[in-house]
């Protein structure tokens, strides 16, 4: 789980040596977040075709991470729930955060830190660790039923997966919807409300920001969604994603 300073520092010269020499052109595709997700690295104007999907940029903006929202399609997303992992994982990927700060998201080694993070992540919350409401059946069902007010706002959950101490989401966006930011930021304080009540408990229940990847063709929201489905199982929550009770 440790990332050294040498090896984020290697990655930001050697993309950036790799950007000047592309010149912008397209190359080989790199991947990251879960496996086999891997994409065309280009530059982002307002409006491009990658792989089948047509894809038209509302904004970027970053918190602690960075986040690409488009007018409509599919995102991956996934949430921490607070104090889900110990001080000292929180202060190796904050070197992270800082280093995507200041990286374009068109450039490789903003795609090569993001796959970093999100595998650094992934791998500790899988351990089920510090603070895990959604081993509480009420908590978790309770939240499957918010996903219900999220499609009001023209963010649809078609699939997702519950893991005790984090959530995956595949989200299908119309073109209608109100924006990211405005949209999980009051899905977060309402569930965030509604657990605490049911887990008899006050203080922080998510953590600050959220991971989102745009999906970018066909056969990658397949990938997702296998991925999503497959994760108890990976977790050793069930042997058969099916066995599972929040997943879908």
């Amino acid at each position: 789980l440790i990332l050294k300073t040498a090896t984020t520092a290697h990655i930001l010269h050697t993309a950036t040596a790799h950007t000047k020499e592309r010149n912008y052109r397209s190359h080989s595709a790199h991947s990251y977040g879960p496996a086999d997700f891997t994409i065309a690295i280009e530059p982002t104007p307002a409006h491009f075709t990658c792989m089948c999907f047509e894809l038209k940029t509302k904004r970027f903006w970053r918190t602690q991470l960075p986040h690409w929202e488009i007018e409509a399609g599919y995102y991956f997303i996934t949430i921490r729930c607070a104090n889900s992992l110990p001080q000292s994982v929180t202060k190796q990927i904050k070197e992270v955060y800082e280093s995507l700060a200041i990286i374009e998201p068109s450039d490789e080694a903003f795609l090569l830190l993001q796959r970093r993070y999100f595998q650094t992540i992934e791998k500790y919350a899988d351990t089920h660790q510090g603070f895990c409401p959604f081993r509480t059946d009420s908590c978790a069902r309770a939240l499957i039923q918010s996903f219900e007010e999220l499609a009001t706002s023209g963010w649809h959950i078609e699939h997702y997966a519950l893991m005790p101490n984090h959530v995956h989401l595949l989200a299908q966006v119309h073109p209608t919807s109100a924006n990211m930011h405005t949209v999980l930021s009051h899905w977060k304080g309402a569930t965030s409300h509604a657990a605490n009540q049911i887990l008899q408990r006050s203080g922080a229940f998510w953590q600050r920001d959220w991971f989102d990847r745009v999906i970018r063709s066909k056969a990658e929201l397949e990938r997702v969604k296998k991925y999503i489905q497959q994760n108890p199982v990976k977790a050793g929550l069930s042997q058969k994603w099916q066995e599972y009770p929040y997943v879908r």
